[in-house]
């Protein structure tokens, strides 16, 4: 994507479906429902082609473009793009948009608006038929990846899953929206899973190293009293962030410490290593729930108190929040796994037991989010200076966490952070996962960030079909 400088912003969206006012389908449904009518979802200017016949009823906000010679690919393509950006370009008044919404990625009104507009951010609303023609016409496969590589976000809608996902750099913010039956837009709300591991645990941490108030190579009998003379007291906190620990690999805190919290805390802080610390790495939840009570140790606060005061509420976040959610914001989740216990889809509720034992509130699981406060976080990462509000955590911890920390060890990680599969660690690209199907990358090299949410456990457990999924969208975020 080549830098560009945004002009300041305006108050509306600009937005072009190039087909005649009047057509019929989903897309143009869609189109009309976001942006035109009394009161829009969306203030924008919205423009469709005049139809050949007769002028139909228009909705409030829709203004037509009489652009005619509309086809898919050749010479008469890329004179119809031109005619319709000199149409757009003489109807919007630039100081008025604040962003563009490219809709139909494959037809010619995406790159008209884009060379309308060259200076605004946009947002890629993928729709289904994008996929169709872009495999059926080499010109339109061209338009589709110049929509990819010039756009802030990408918002990438399906019916079989629900998916928001987005791609951003920084200074720029993307932010992600999504259209479905049943939850409104922009309003969708995710289980993050063990991204909770990332967006309450992981930056908790690191706003107490910063603070100098945790060393990560001292071992944690030496300062923390619940664990002196137990064997999690010879491991250090940096072993725990690089899952070297050699902690048990599963949680399972009801079968063996019960339901009580305390029960289960001193279960898990006096229980016995599996390895030797630092002999091998394994991924364990055991790690982020350590390193959560230590976390609640350090500052005197709850996991769910300290990561909303020093994280969330920083940042404006204000739709990150650890669990049970309250029946109004839980309307809006996106449900997760079909639970025998209530006979329903998992909804508002954390979908990961250990989670749902601790009364929803762990290091394990348990946050609930949306796409727009994940853009934020993963903006902050990338340049502290440039996000309103600032973190607790700081460009020291970010770089400390997203490098190698595990020597000739393998797999590779950072600091709870790995790097992204299919990718060399040089490349510098890294990911957490969550096991509802959420996932989270960043590049400080490359100055780039995307997020995936999916709700994927409504549908299976199997994990391949994800997986591909999450590294073909990898690929296309970043190469």
């Amino acid at each position: 994507m080549s830098p560009r400088v945004h002009p300041a912003a305006g108050p509306l969206a600009a937005t072009c479906l190039d087909l005649p006012a009047g057509s019929p389908g989903g897309s143009v449904e869609l189109f009309l429902d976001l942006y035109t009518g009394d009161k829009p979802l969306i203030p924008a200017r919205a423009f469709m082609l005049a139809p050949a016949g007769p002028k139909p009823r228009l909705p409030a906000g829709l203004d037509l473009l009489s652009v005619s010679g509309k086809c898919l690919e050749g010479l008469a393509f890329g004179r119809y793009v031109t005619a319709l950006r000199k149409a757009l370009a003489g109807s919007i008044d630039p100081t008025r948009i604040g962003i563009l919404h490219l809709h139909h990625l494959t037809f010619g009104a995406t790159p008209a608006l884009v060379r309308a507009l060259p200076t605004h951010p946009r947002i890629a609303l993928v729709h289904g038929t994008d996929l169709i023609f872009a495999e059926a016409h080499r010109d339109q496969l061209q338009v589709l990846r110049e929509t990819v590589r010039a756009a802030d976000a990408i918002v990438v809608p399906t019916s079989a899953v629900l998916r928001t996902a987005a791609v951003g750099g920084s200074p720029r913010r993307g932010g992600g929206r999504t259209h479905q039956a049943g939850l409104r837009l922009g309003q969708a709300v995710f289980d993050a899973a063990s991204l909770t591991k990332i967006l309450a645990v992981w930056s908790s941490i690191g706003a107490l190293w910063e603070e100098g108030k945790l060393d990560l190579d001292i071992p944690l009998g030496a300062f923390w009293p619940e664990v002196g003379g137990h064997p999690l007291g010879a491991v250090t906190a940096r072993q725990l962030l690089t899952h070297t620990a050699g902690v048990p690999l599963r949680a399972q805190l009801k079968n063996l410490y019960g339901t009580d919290p305390q029960d289960i805390r001193d279960g898990v802080l006096h229980e016995a290593l599996h390895r030797q610390p630092g002999e091998v790495v394994e991924y364990t939840d055991r790690a982020a729930l350590i390193l959560g009570y230590l976390a609640e140790h350090l500052s005197g606060q709850r996991l769910d108190q300290l990561a909303a005061e020093r994280i969330w509420q920083p940042l404006n976040m204000d739709s990150t929040r650890f669990g049970p959610l309250p029946a109004e914001i839980a309307t809006r989740c996106a449900p997760t796994e079909f639970d025998q216990d209530i006979d329903t889809h998992l909804k508002g509720i954390a979908h990961d037991f250990s989670a749902r034992l601790l009364g929803g509130v762990c290091g394990i699981a348990g946050v609930f989010t949306v796409l727009d406060d994940l853009a934020v976080f993963l903006r902050y990462m990338l340049d502290d200076v440039a996000t309103p509000g600032g973190a607790g955590f700081g460009p020291a911890w970010t770089a400390e966490s997203l490098t190698v920390q595990t020597g000739a060890l393998e797999p590779v990680r950072g600091l709870f952070w790995h790097p992204a599969p299919g990718t060399d660690p040089a490349e510098d690209i890294w990911v957490h996962y969550g096991f509802t199907g959420t996932g989270m990358w960043i590049s400080p090299r490359l100055r780039r960030w995307a997020v995936l949410l999916t709700n994927k456990l409504y549908c299976t457990r199997d994990r391949q079909p994800l997986a591909d999924v999450r590294n073909a969208f990898r690929e296309l975020a970043f190469n």
